[in-house]
């Protein structure tokens, strides 16, 4: 492969793990045709602190379940679950072992209208082409407007064709093999996870 590869960075509590998280990493691969995507589970995520369910272990054995058969993604394990995570210091990680790339931050627009609120919000922006999944009563324009109040130069990109309509706390409640794939099911039955 020559030139400079195009790295995605997918992170979230991901509990559970859902077809629309699969439908994002399969779109991301075609629409922006991405080289690798890592996958990061917010191990204290301070935006949703006392909000996540499932222990950490957990929500990694289901996205390695979910993906074990995409071999251009990769889970990492950056952000232990004792302290705060945030997707600045993730980033500054990727960063260092991919320094010529060209980074995405893939994210819902749920997680994107607060952007102001992220830490280092501005840098984060500096350093990455923000790839934006649709929710219902979030419109476009908005994101792109709260993005580039933080930084002008923002560049935003939208996934087409895709609209993620279940968040993962309405799942839990719901658990079943219309939104989990048949891994991620059956290790949530055997392991008792929620």
């Amino acid at each position: 492969m020559s030139g400079v590869e195009k790295i995605g960075l997918f992170g979230g509590t991901f509990d559970p793990v859902h077809k629309g998280h699969e439908k994002i990493i399969e779109r991301a691969f075609e629409q922006f045709c991405l080289d690798k995507i890592y996958l990061v589970v917010a191990g204290n995520p301070w935006m949703k602190k006392n909000k996540v369910k499932a222990l950490y272990k957990h929500r990694n054995n289901m996205l390695r379940l979910a993906f074990k058969e995409e071999k251009r993604v990769e889970i990492l394990m950056l952000e232990p679950e004792e302290k705060p995570s945030y997707t600045y210091e993730t980033i500054i990680k990727i960063e260092s072992k991919h320094p010529e790339e060209r980074l995405f931050l893939l994210a819902g627009a749920d997680a994107l209208k607060n952007f102001d609120k992220w830490k280092e919000a501005r840098r984060i922006l500096e350093k990455v082409v923000i790839v934006c999944a649709d929710r219902d009563g979030i419109e476009r324009k908005d994101i792109i407007k709260t993005l580039k109040k933080i930084y002008a130069g923002t560049s935003v990109e939208f996934f087409s064709n895709i609209k993620i309509d279940a968040a993962s706390s309405s799942l839990r409640n719901n658990i079943s093999r219309d939104f989990l794939s048949e891994s991620v099911l059956k290790y949530i039955k055997e392991n008792e996870v929620y």
